[in-house]
């Protein structure tokens, strides 16, 4: 053994001594320089008074069916029994269903809701803010906070499209368990629009829903059109490859590849026509009600930002038409998500215009022969609804998609608490639990898609098909 071995040696049995001699010592809590950060905050608020601000706890556990609620003061318990009533809405899939549950008390703090009969897919939703305490103050919060003392429970379920037949009280499930988006699509059937659905499936492959929502066909895609070109595609921030347009006919549909390419698919055969191929980013895709027309929203700029040009081009790819920063809906720089885009008839376009002060959604035609761009009337829900909804929901409601029944006397809502199915007259209320609206089938039913766990869905297309 060499010198070099031996001072080797030396150093790790010093290393060993030194560690076996050190003694670990905690600092006490008190004493870390996070702790009093932590502890303020950590600990309840004070009100003016010196009280401390009521606060709720609230934790679910599907396993039990219970919703678990704890309080940092004590409660007055005739409170709670009020605040369910008045507020709770039951998921089910029948409409006459009424909820079941009971209240077990562990203490004048800690108390369990347990809701039985519930089955998979199905939930309720309720508002805890009108509980008192024994002193008889609320948890009524404001601000950012406002949703704090909400509660919405839903039992999980693989992924399903639900059928919900309002006037007759049923219901059908279609199972698209696999699927990853469900987009709402228009198809031309006889003298009218009927409405459909494409499912993106995980596995990369597409289908088109029939109108009955029983039977589903494949979109048959050429090999080529998955191949991604490094030099002229972007990635994108919704998951997928293709962009298909909103309407489609018996034969074809449009498809935007990579962000950038614009193919005819026609969609039984596997062939396609390349027709157009962006300069930036494409945004939307939406063929008008002939298929003649095509309208576009691409990047206004390179970086990818919110604003949007509208492009209107023929079925051969020619240019129509094309206004400058048109659209616009606020995200980051350097995001590509799907715009919501539809034409109302053969020459006008409806396009997204976010408040760029509030950020609330709305909507604006676009007149392909003038350019002339007039905002879409925003539906407002009749003032008794929109307090009925207050009640339950704790606000005025932003209305995503609002949805009449076709000559019917129903109302589909969806925003951001779920889907509601509203009567006309304001009586029946009824909450449908989370999911995305797809649209009335002819026959007047709701098609829901309830996406399950694993499901990646982009931006909702809000304005979808909407006439002047």
């Amino acid at each position: 053994m060499n010198i070099r071995h031996i001072g080797i040696l030396f150093m790790l049995c010093m290393l060993v001594l030194s560690s076996g001699c050190t003694k670990e010592v905690e600092v006490p809590y008190s004493e870390r320089p996070d702790a009093a950060e932590e502890n303020e905050t950590k600990s309840p608020i004070p009100d003016e008074n010196g009280d401390l601000e009521p606060l709720l706890y609230i934790e679910q556990s599907q396993e039990n069916r219970t919703i678990t609620v704890n309080a940092n003061i004590p409660l007055n318990q005739d409170s709670v029994e009020e605040a369910l009533k008045q507020t709770l809405q039951w998921k089910t899939r029948r409409i006459a269903s009424e909820p079941h549950y009971s209240i077990k008390w562990m203490s004048s703090q800690v108390f369990a809701v347990r809701f039985d009969g519930l089955e998979a897919g199905e939930g309720v939703r309720f508002r805890l803010d009108d509980v008192k305490t024994i002193s008889g103050r609320d948890f009524t919060v404001d601000g950012l906070a406002m949703y704090r003392n909400s509660v919405a429970f839903e039992l999980s379920a693989p992924s399903q499209i639900v059928l919900l037949d309002v006037e007759h009280d049923s219901f059908e499930l279609m199972d698209s368990t696999g699927a990853s988006y469900v987009h709402p699509v228009l198809m031309m059937e006889g003298d009218k629009e009927q409405l459909q659905a494409i499912i993106y499936e995980k596995n990369g492959r597409y289908s088109i829903v029939q109108s009955d929502f029983r039977e589903k066909q494949p979109i048959n895609i050429p090999d080529h059109l998955n191949a991604v070109d490094s030099d002229l595609d972007y990635l994108n921030d919704y998951g997928y490859t293709p962009l298909f347009s909103d309407r489609l006919d018996k034969e074809q549909i449009y498809a935007v590849y990579g962000n950038r390419r614009l193919y005819a698919l026609h969609w039984r055969e596997g062939l396609s026509n390349k027709i157009y191929t962006a300069e930036k980013a494409v945004y939307g895709v939406a063929a008008s009600p002939s298929g003649e027309r095509i309208a576009l929203l691409t990047a206004s700029d390179d970086y990818n930002g919110p604003d949007a040009d509208l492009l209107i081009l023929d079925r051969s790819g020619k240019t129509l038409g094309n206004w400058p920063r048109a659209a616009y809906i606020s995200h980051s720089d350097g995001v590509i998500i799907p715009y919501p885009l539809s034409w109302a008839d053969e020459d006008t376009v409806i396009i997204p215009v976010t408040n760029r002060e509030d950020f609330t959604q709305r909507a604006a035609f676009v007149s392909i022969d003038t350019g002339d761009k007039t905002p879409v009337p925003h539906t407002k829900l009749p003032s008794p609804i929109k307090s009925q909804l207050a009640r339950f929901t704790g606000s005025e409601l932003e209305s995503m998609n609002l949805l009449p029944q076709p000559a019917g006397r129903w109302l589909a809502m969806q925003e951001a608490s779920g889907i509601w199915l509203i009567s006309v007259d304001g009586s029946i209320l009824r909450w449908l639990g989370s999911g995305e609206l797809l649209g009335w089938t002819d026959d007047g039913r709701i098609a829901i898609w309830e996406s399950g766990a694993d499901a990646r869905m982009p931006t909702s297309r809000l304005y979808t098909h909407l006439s002047k």
